[in-house]
């Protein structure tokens, strides 16, 4: 398992809360939208960044999360790591003054379901990505999928 990855999701790089369109609670901040491996860095004093802000958005505070985890991971790390992965980026939120900060709970399953957003991984055109790059990623993301019921969690 990369360390960057546990560090990046255990600072809590992405506090900050609003309301969405239903008036739940949800914990959004800049997202990269992209956040693997190669769009990251490490700053000379350790704390993680990324490049390539093209798809910057902003949305739920899973989405990075979910994506990093999954995509960046091997399944078997990922199935290993996942739930003490997520416990840091929930205490990473809490030392950097976010509040509220979800349950485990709740987190874990918008985990669960935002593991759909990398599943497209499996629909892209080799013009935008190279055929070894696209396999990997949707055989990560497809073990997930089944992995953690997204389409139950989905409520489909």
């Amino acid at each position: 398992m990369s360390a960057l990855i546990a560090i990046a999701i255990a600072t809590g790089s992405w506090p900050g809360c609003v309301r969405n369109g239903g008036g739940r609670r949800m914990f959004p901040r800049s997202s990269h939208g992209d956040a693997h491996l190669g769009n990251m860095f490490l700053e000379p004093d350790g704390r993680p960044g990324f490049l390539d802000w093209q798809a910057w958005q902003e949305g739920p505070y899973m989405h990075d999360v979910a994506y990093s985890i999954i995509g960046n991971l091997t399944v078997a790390d990922r199935c290993h790591a996942e739930k003490d992965l997520l416990a840091g980026y929930l205490d990473g939120l809490q030392a950097n003054g976010v509040a509220p900060v979800p349950s485990r709970v709740d987190a874990w399953e918008a985990y669960r379901r935002h593991a759909m957003h990398g599943f497209m991984w499996a629909f892209t055109p080799v013009q935008m990505q190279p055929e070894d790059i696209v396999t990997a990623e949707g055989d990560c993301f497809g073990a997930a999928v089944v992995d953690l019921d997204t389409f139950g969690a989905l409520g489909v």
